[in-house]
């Protein structure tokens, strides 16, 4: 009737043809690749997909933690790839700036590089730097200027000729947050480097590989402000996650992982679309309607009941029925332009009861009311 899985996005593109000759529905519960409930119409997911996770993370950075300027370091690996794009993309579309992109190798361990490009400084190099700047009379650039990323900052310090006691350096920044949509394993790595480079202030983002207590294990102590985004928080306290909690932990004696929990909802849609199927056909039996393969017929009905479970609803259609404004068929057709002016102005924060110029409250209906009055010709409209 239907297959739980692959987990993996490539083994999914690699049974795509046997799902397509033999009818066969597949929903995974993991892979995240960009497409994949594409490539046939039996093949569909019960996942956060990469796109997802990198705009909500963006859109949350930008929009509710109000940062504005972002690095970005990820894997040479196509979900790194696919995750950076969709962040930065999005970073830009709410008016952030990406200041700097740096990739590493998933084999690695050291990232001195990396955070080098990024701005990082070592205790020894800052002080030496800040040693020269005072020997030399050297004039320090404003952060920003010829793709600076950072510069050091004297935060105390008593000089007495050329001794300097008690001197406190730190290293300041030019940019919010750093976005590293990596796994825990090499995250965990990451982020005590970046302590000792002294990026050890800045507010870190990652995306579903974050999801381990690993990571906490191996680099809790250096996270100041850390967020990442997933489908399943093992602490809710909605009953059925708490349901589901205690009764994994009971038959498997663990906490269960983001995977158990979106196969076992995958699993239960799959068993509660062949219970109701196999319930409509005894009701057919017990109406004394004759049944030839009943097995087949089972078969059929839960196959397209699953695929029309995991498609959408709402289909395209042709108005003939001489009525513009249908409201029974979405009202009128709105075209492309106007929808992405749309989006684009109602998906971030807008001044919709805001006056810029005095910063006070204002009334929504002003930003139509001057045009409806010209169209009208009418000293005044309401809304």
């Amino acid at each position: 009737v239907g297959i739980v899985g692959p987990v993996l996005s490539d083994s999914v593109r690699k049974v795509v043809s046997i799902s397509d000759k033999y009818h066969l529905v597949m929903i995974t519960p993991s892979a995240s690749s960009s497409g994949i409930t594409e490539l046939s119409p039996y093949i569909f997911r019960n996942a956060l997909t990469r796109e997802l996770q990198g705009k909500y993370i963006a859109e949350y950075a930008v929009n509710r933690l109000g940062l504005r300027r972002f690095v970005v370091l990820y894997p040479l690996e196509e979900f790194g790839f696919d995750l950076k794009d969709f962040f930065i993309n999005e970073v830009e579309s709410l008016g952030g700036e990406v200041v700097s992109v740096v990739s590493y190798e998933r084999s690695q361990n050291d990232f001195k590089n990396q955070i080098q490009k990024m701005g990082g400084i070592d205790d020894d190099n800052l002080r030496k730097l800040i040693k020269d700047q005072e020997e030399n009379n050297i004039e320090i650039d404003s952060l920003g200027q010829g793709g600076q990323l950072s510069q050091p900052l004297v935060e105390m310090g008593l000089w007495s000729g050329d001794q300097v006691q008690n001197l406190k350096i730190s290293l300041q920044l030019n940019y919010d947050a750093i976005f590293i949509p990596g796994f825990y394993d090499k995250v965990g790595l990451i982020i005590p480097q970046l302590v000792f480079y002294n990026i050890d202030n800045i507010t870190l983002l990652g995306a579903s590989g974050w999801n381990s207590p690993e990571l906490t294990k191996m680099a809790g102590k250096y996270i100041k402000k850390g967020y990442f985004m997933d489908g399943f928080y093992i602490k809710s306290k909605r009953p059925e996650v708490v349901q589901f909690l205690e009764s994994y932990k009971k038959n498997f004696g663990e906490d269960p992982t983001i995977l158990s929990g979106q196969a076992y909802d995958t699993t239960k849609l799959i068993i509660k679309t062949i219970r109701s199927i196999i319930q409509l056909q005894r009701e057919h039996i017990l109406s004394g309607e004759k049944l030839i393969d009943i097995q087949n017929s089972v078969y059929v009905a839960a196959e397209k009941e699953l695929t029309q479970l995991c498609e959408s609803n709402i289909k395209p259609v042709i108005n003939g029925t001489g009525i513009v404004l249908h409201t029974g068929l979405g009202r009128s057709p709105i075209s492309k332009e106007i929808l992405h002016q749309a989006v684009e102005s109602i998906y971030p924060y807008t001044n919709i009861e805001l006056q810029i110029n005095s910063g006070k409250r204002g009334e929504r209906n002003h930003h139509v009311e001057e045009l409806l009055n010209s169209l009208t010709s009418s000293e005044s409209s309401l809304i």
